[in-house]
Parts: structure tokens; C-alpha cells; sequence
């Protein structure tokens, strides 16, 4: 029998969930977070109290744009946390949109 981690590969994870944020699977996306988290931009300008406001937050947010998509560039594990960097590309805002 191999030697295989017990520890999850934090790195696939993060990666599978950004996939997921790409084909808009919301489900697949907040399937690991606990139905109570607490989910805060790093801004401050957009947070959500559980799982399903998560959801619902980045359905709602994704869905200002005509064409959505979302591009990890790279994911790296360094030790104590994971650094991502993603793009959203190919996104246009909708013509209607004023600001």
C-alpha cells in the first residue's frame, strides 16, 4: 500500500474550487465550508453568514457580468497558508450597466 497523506492536498482543493467558480457551480464551490461560516471579503466591502449567503452572494456577484469566467493562475502552498492568484477574464459588463 502506498504511503498517501492523510492530509487533503490543499492546493487541488483550492484549485477544483476555483474550476468550479469558473463552470458556476456555486454547490461545489461552498461544499467545504461549514453551514455556519462567516465569509468577509479582504476589503471588508462584501461579507456573508453561512453557507448559503456565501452562495447566493457569489451567484449574485458573478451574474453582473455577461460572460463570467474565472482563471487561476496559480495556487502555492507555503506552509502556514495558501497564496492564490486568479483572474477574472473574458467578462464584460453588462451594456446596461451604469455606475
Amino acid at each position: 500500500m502506498p504511503n498517501e497523506s492523510a492530509t487533503p492536498d490543499l492546493v487541488e482543493i483550492v484549485t477544483g474550487l476555483f474550476e468550479a467558480a469558473d463552470r458556476g457551480d456555486w454547490d461545489a464551490v461552498v461544499e467545504p465550508y461549514a453551514p455556519d461560516v462567516i465569509w468577509e471579503s479582504e476589503d471588508g466591502m462584501m461579507s456573508a453568514d453561512g453557507a448559503n449567503a456565501v452562495k447566493a452572494l457569489w451567484e449574485e456577484w458573478a451574474d453582473t457580468f455577461e460572460d463570467f469566467r474565472i482563471e487561476v493562475e496559480s495556487v502555492v502552498d507555503l506552509g502556514v497558508e495558501l497564496s492564490t492568484r486568479s483572474t477574472v477574464s473574458r467578462a464584460a459588463w453588462p451594456e446596461a450597466a451604469a455606475f
